[in-house]
């Protein structure tokens, strides 16, 4: 039974004292009911054999976004249960209780409606309504696990055991023994060519899918044919194309043999939907690019070769220009003042051309110009653009084998004109033909600059303006060797869980829709404990993952916590719960001087100090590797702590999120990968530990609670006011007698 302290000092020489109840369960709703002394419970019995007096330790780790619930032991009287042995009654009889349910509830005999100010005239204006907890609360759910006993007594052992426990993923394979891949996020094509109307393959926001040959779906027989798996949002289907990865430039180039689409839908195994697209095993590909370099092999040094190949962005690219400018050239004037070579290094492709066709062409854009000097009737000034396909030996010299692409002549008696916005020797608005070449993938482009005069006497300036250089290619694979994995650009799984729509883009709700689709938990936004809290502040961080291999559901959730910056974990209610540090946290316990006792005031360790984080980022579809990246720092406490050059720092690999990556240190905490962990583990913090004499904190209160002081035992903590702290619960131990915790502090910026 019960009572309440009369005075503080009462309060503080005993500690708070609840009955705890334990249900153990044998199916979904029966259990039987045990307890420290015999109670009824609303007309059911808990038998008082309980022995020892277990704890219950919770605790989240802010640095690793985890939370952890401790696993307990019961000892437990061998009395007599329907005139048997309870030992016989938990293993041997009609009922099983391995892997069955254990419920704890803190039973609160007492609920009185007074408050602790109304007891004491010398008690804190602090309201205490018990009324608010209930009779019973529950604070722990757990599986049983195992037991053992003597005559007297019986070991019975209890595990925080997770729906998610022994589940990987993905786990549904196909008949040719292919697992059907799994994918988040929001991917994104690139438009989708051919040689005939070829693309720029510069996009990289794709997912590997894998090889599932000669597999039968629909009536549709594989036999010499490919299918590849993509999975995602069933409505794509017009834009599933495949794309094949070029090692050797780091292309991602569209197939197109893929390019008519021809996919599929169906179901593998009980609910996984996903595409099937079936063609032949030669990945004949046509794209664009520019050269992946650029250089002046001849001729006196002028111009920048590399603004012929620049991206600004724009197709043609025309800003930035390779101007070779030549000044006074006369008939006389020697090779090098006449003519001006560049390479355009091709890069060496992964497969082969395809020879049944066209295969190389390339298109340039440029303007010619000529100032005559002298004109006259008798001479003629001429500037010319030339190319030649061959390797690197034969482009750099004067040799024969130049092709003429135009050229602008003065006529007789000229004097300066030009000739504008040109593409392949026509005006470039007309969309003239490539100009095709026949080569081998060693080959490299040379243009070459002409300058000529007719007459000794007689001379001209000219210049010719190189704005954008472009290479079409049409290849194949060998086909008799067909490749592991394509590459996809559709986006992933769309929301299965409750009051979800539409494609899970975003990384907390990746996490969601793991737990339903795979683990089957789910409830309503408003169960969820911190869901919509969460939801507001991770919109806009995007992930793109993927997963082909299984992996354990417990791993993938954490490292999407971990990246995503939250920590899921469930109550010891059974009900879910998320928690993400917020910008402007409130409190959720306002405490006073006489809640707790041995109260304890220190700060993290300078070891554990995070300063400076470099964040790889966008994982390659293709390889073990990230394209992006950035490099973060906390230079106000690398300085105030004296931190050098090498130490506290952490190299980070996401390999899920792609937007809201960093931030700055002193940032609101919510706006990048970032600046949450710099405002938690960036800098010296503050931390408390106690033990808790208000009984109904001490049940009511949880991990990721938020707790500030109205009055506290010290003046100050440390030097700083306690006045306006908050700090977060991060480890909570509940038994029967007593209740500890440690918290952290939330710093406001």
């Amino acid at each position: 039974m019960l009572t309440l302290p009369s005075t503080w000092d009462e309060a503080l020489s005993r500690p708070h004292k609840a009955t705890w109840l334990f249900e153990l369960y044998y199916d979904s709703t029966n259990y039987v009911g045990l307890s420290f002394e015999d109670i009824d419970y609303l007309g059911t019995p808990f038998y008082g054999a309980v022995l020892n007096k277990p704890s219950i330790r919770d605790a989240m780790n802010l640095a690793q976004s985890k939370a952890s619930t401790s696993n307990l032991s019961l000892s437990v009287a061998n009395f007599q249960y329907n005139g048997k042995p309870f030992s016989e009654e938990l293993f041997g009889g009609t009922n099983k209780y391995i892997n069955k349910d254990c419920k704890i509830y803190a039973y609160l005999e007492d609920s009185p409606a007074d408050t602790w100010d109304s007891l004491t005239a010398n008690w804190e204006d602090e309201t205490r309504d018990w009324d608010a907890i209930g009779t019973r609360l529950q604070i722990y759910q757990g599986r049983i696990t195992g037991m053992s006993h003597t005559a007297d007594s019986i070991e019975i052992n209890i595990v925080t055991k997770r729906p998610w426990d022994f589940i990987s993923i993905p786990n549904t394979k196909d008949t040719t023994d292919v697992y059907i891949p799994i994918s988040y996020g929001n991917f994104t094509p690139s438009t989708h060519g051919t040689y005939a109307s070829p693309q720029f393959p510069n996009v990289k926001t794709y997912r590997p899918v894998p090889l599932a040959p000669n597999f039968e779906i629909d009536g549709v027989v594989g036999g010499n044919k490919l299918n590849y798996y993509i999975t995602g949002i069933i409505n794509e289907t017009s834009t599933a194309h495949l794309y094949y990865f070029d090692k050797s430039s780091d292309l991602f180039i569209p197939v197109s043999s893929f390019g008519t689409n021809t996919g599929l839908s169906d179901v593998v195994g009980s609910e996984t939907v996903y595409y099937q697209i079936s063609a032949g095993s030669v990945a004949d590909r046509g794209f664009k690019i520019r050269p992946i370099g650029a250089s002046q092999s001849y001729g006196n040094s002028v111009g920048t070769p590399n603004n012929a190949i620049d991206n600004d962005g724009s197709d043609p690219s025309v800003t930035n220009t390779l101007i070779v400018d030549v000044d006074n050239i006369i008939n006389s004037s020697s090779d090098v003042e006449k003519y001006r070579v560049y390479e355009f290094i091709q890069p060496s492709l992964d497969g082969d051309f395809n020879t049944a066709g066209d295969h190389v062409s390339f298109d340039v854009w440029y303007d010619l110009y000529i100032d005559d000097k002298t004109p006259s009737n008798t001479w003629i000034a001429n500037t010319i653009i030339e190319y030649k396909y061959t390797d690197a030996a034969g482009g750099s010299d004067m040799s024969l084998g130049w092709t003429e692409i135009e050229m602008l002549t003065s006529g007789s008696g000229s004097g300066s004109l030009s000739s504008l916005n040109r593409q392949n020797g026509s005006e470039s608005s007309s969309s003239p033909s490539p100009i095709v070449v026949t080569g081998n993938s060693g080959y490299n482009l040379y243009l070459r600059a002409s300058f000529a005069s007719s007459s000794g006497t007689g001379y001209m300036d000219g210049r010719v303006v190189i704005k954008d250089v472009q290479i079409r290619y049409n290849m194949i694979n060998d086909e008799d060797k067909p490749y592991d994995y394509f590459y996809s650009g559709i986006d992933g799984w769309e929301k299965s869980y409750s009051g979800g729509s539409g494609t899970a883009t975003e990384i907390h709700e990746a996490h969601r829709d793991i737990l339903k689709r795979y683990v089957g938990v789910d409830d309503s936004d408003a169960n969820i404990t911190g869901w919509t809290a969460l939801d507001s502040a991770r919109s806009g961080w995007n992930l793109r993952y993927w997963l082909l291999e299984p992996e354990s559901v417990k791993s993938i959730l954490e490292k999407l916590q971990y990246e995503g910056c939250f920590i899921f974990w469930f109550r010891g209610d059974g009900t879910m719960r998320y928690y993400h540090r917020p910008d402007s946290p409130s409190a959720d316990f306002t405490l006073t001087k006489h809640d707790v006792t041995d109260l304890k005031v220190s700060h993290t360790d300078f070891s554990d100090l995070v300063t400076t984080m470099k964040i790889n980022y966008e994982k390659h579809p293709a390889e073990n590797r990230y394209i992006s990246n950035q490099t973060k720092s906390n230079g106000s406490a690398r300085t105030n702590w004296n931190i050098q050059s090498d130490e506290n720092i952490k190299e980070i690999k996401l390999d899920a999120l792609v937007a809201n990556t960093a931030g700055d240190y002193d940032d609101d905490p919510n706006d990048g990968f970032f600046s949450y962990y710099a405002n938690l583990n960036s800098d010296v913090r503050l931390m408390i530990s106690g033990k808790i004499l208000n009984p109904k904190f001490a049940y009511q209160s949880e991990i990721g609670d938020v707790i500030a002081f109205s009055t506290a035992p010290t003046d100050k903590f440390f030097g700083e006011s306690y006045s306006g702290k908050k700090f977060v619960i991060t480890k909570i131990q509940k038994s029967v007698d007593s209740a500890s915790f440690e918290a952290f502090e939330l710093k406001e910026n």
